[in-house]
């Protein structure tokens, strides 16, 4: 918390030094969509992006969270396309919508050994692409969810 010094004079001139606080200024939390149609996935996800200080809005399909997407200004997305070797319905679109967000970093679950997956992905230009993530994955995938609050949610820069 910021400390203001001011003087005031008192009447017999002499000079008396006053605080005042300063309020800091609000910081909006940053807000980050995670959408998997797998419950493991998203529990992890979740999680991952919570403890690195993301407020977290989690999505079980692609209409809910397209949805959200309409209401909230994510900074962040998680949007795992693999679920048991499929990519679950809408999932594909979900990302080319939240890749023409401005100041989103996009970060893409997929499968595992999918060039044309991959290729597809970096085309939209996400920030990153992930295939084949589980949950012996947490701990880097919760570095990446700090990484990316320090990044100030404006860098598109992929990895």
């Amino acid at each position: 918390m910021g400390i203001l010094k001011t003087h005031s004079q008192t009447s017999s001139r002499e000079v008396v030094e006053k605080k005042a606080h300063v309020a800091p200024k609000k910081i909006q939390a940053a807000h980050c969509l995670v959408a998997s149609a797998n419950v493991d996935k998203r529990a992890f996800l979740s999680d991952a992006a919570t403890h690195a200080g993301w407020e977290t809005i989690v999505c079980a399909d692609a209409q809910n969270a397209t949805a959200a997407a309409r209401r909230i200004r994510f900074q962040m997305a998680w949007i795992d396309l693999d679920y048991h070797g499929q990519t679950p319905s809408g999932f594909r679109d979900l990302c080319q919508t939240l890749a023409a967000t401005p100041e989103m970093l996009l970060a893409v679950c997929g499968h595992v050994n999918d060039a044309e997956e991959e290729v597809w992905a970096r085309q939209l230009g996400v920030w990153l692409y992930l295939p084949g993530i589980s949950l012996e994955h947490a701990d880097e995938i919760s570095k990446l969810c700090g990484h990316a609050q320090l990044l100030g949610r404006g860098s598109k820069a992929s990895y």
